[in-house]
């Protein structure tokens, strides 16, 4: 709001007391014109009197509209040891290194299944293209192209240009690959790696209808169980030693940041892969390693820094707790220090005290000129 006084008024008013002045000396005596020279005057002035008082209470009103601008800061923020309870300083905060190794075991159950069943896999018809009879002896390797092993259960001999039928079970190195329930394709060529190569081509075997047991499932020890073991007592060591940090230095819950990484230095379990077991104990040796730090604590300290990265004329408005996030950008714990990552967002509007709204600046600029003049500065929306 600002006030605006005409100067050609001001010009306009004495000249009209100079023309009446003009007029009263050419047709009065001296007394008459000095008398209407004073009431020429106090009539003049009493107009410009009246006209002073009406532009003094007329007002300009300008109208401007601020818009809230995304703000957003990225910086670093250096961690010593020290009281996570205390305020932080201008350039760091206070925080608890953890660096311990832990021991612990539990108690898993088992997910995947293998098929149980004493019975042989099935027969095959070993044949005979030569003109010799061909000898075999029981545990005899007959093995697929792709290396799947199975042994004969009995001594035979295939006569020449004959065959003969035989059971087959599975090879040491191969009773997994069946307890998972896989299975050789019936039709499938054997070779049996203890002939040379030139009788091989004439002495072989074939599977008669697909090898593979049809037994009953039961739970038995999978990959993925182990692995999921090892995860789930890293995370419960991980855990345990953030509670009993928290519990020493007075944290809660809600107000306790924890950057941590761990390394596992041994992981032991009492069942192999595919061992038929409903559960399996596993056992582990953990080196946890990291820092803890107040989380208020650093969100003040990265609100203060958004604050400051404001330019002249905004002041923060809001910040979104949300968008805080952090990292652990560097770990020392000889020296017990760290640096961590942090980003936040909020939003600035325009500073109430600004040097924008000084009213000295816009007197006499009409509304053109008042528009394009803020529309150069940022958070305001319209004039």
């Amino acid at each position: 709001m600002f006030y605006r006084l005409n100067p050609q008024l001001i010009l306009l008013f004495f000249m009209a007391v100079k023309r009446s002045v003009s007029k009263v000396k050419k047709r009065a005596t001296p007394e008459r014109f000095y008398k209407k020279v004073v009431i020429s005057f106090i009539t003049l002035a009493l107009i410009l009197i009246l006209f002073i008082v009406y532009f003094s209470v007329i007002t300009v009103e300008v109208l401007i509209t601020p818009e809230e601008k995304r703000e957003k800061i990225q910086t670093i923020v250096d961690v010593l040891e020290g009281d996570v309870n205390t305020a932080p300083k201008d350039e760091h905060l206070f925080g608890v290194f953890v660096d311990v190794e832990l021991d612990g075991d539990d108690v898993f159950n088992a997910t995947g299944t293998a098929l149980v069943n004493e019975e042989e896999l099935g027969e095959v018809v070993l044949k005979n293209e030569s003109n010799s009879d061909q000898p075999l002896v029981q545990v005899t390797r007959l093995s697929t192209q792709e290396g799947v092993t199975v042994r004969i259960d009995s001594n035979v001999v295939v006569p020449k240009n004959g065959q003969v039928r035989v059971g087959v079970y599975p090879h040491e190195d191969y009773e997994t690959f069946f307890d998972e329930g896989k299975k050789i394709p019936a039709g499938t060529r054997l070779n049996i790696p203890g002939l040379s190569e030139s009788r091989q081509l004439v002495v072989y075997a074939e599977v008669l209808n697909d090898l593979g047991y049809s037994g009953n499932e039961v739970a038995a020890v999978s990959e993925g169980d182990l692995t999921a073991s090892s995860s789930a007592l890293a995370e419960k060591l991980l855990q345990q030693a953030l509670l009993q940090m928290k519990e020493e230095k007075g944290m809660t819950t809600n107000n306790a940041l924890e950057l941590f990484s761990h390394e596992v230095l041994s992981f032991e379990s009492d069942a192999a892969v595919g061992e038929k077991t409903s559960s399996f104990n596993a056992k582990m040796k953990l080196h946890v390693f990291g820092v803890i730090i107040n989380r208020e604590h650093l969100l003040t300290f990265a609100k203060n820094r958004l604050t400051e990265s404001l330019s002249e004329g905004k002041e923060l408005s809001s910040i979104d707790e949300k968008t805080l996030n952090y990292s652990l950008d560097k770990l020392d714990l000889d020296a017990k220090t760290a640096h961590l990552a942090i980003t936040l967002d909020g939003s600035s509007s325009l500073k109430v005290s600004s040097d924008l709204l000084e009213k000295q600046k816009i007197v006499g600029m009409n509304k053109r000129e008042l528009v394009d003049y803020y529309s150069q500065f940022e958070n305001i929306k319209r004039v």
